[in-house]
């Protein structure tokens, strides 16, 4: 029964402290999307 839990939970163990609580957090500043989305295109990022 061990064994079979031992890689999932060390897995998310290692993968836990590389994974940052506050990504989906909102700012509290607004946004203005037209200067996003102008940036998002002049980027070219894929």
């Amino acid at each position: 029964m061990m064994k079979s839990l031992s890689p999932p939970c060390l897995a998310l163990l290692v993968s836990g402290c590389q994974i940052d609580p506050y990504t989906h957090a909102p700012t509290l500043t607004s946004t203005d999307w037209y200067d996003v989305g102008m940036e998002d295109a002049i980027s070219a990022a894929p």
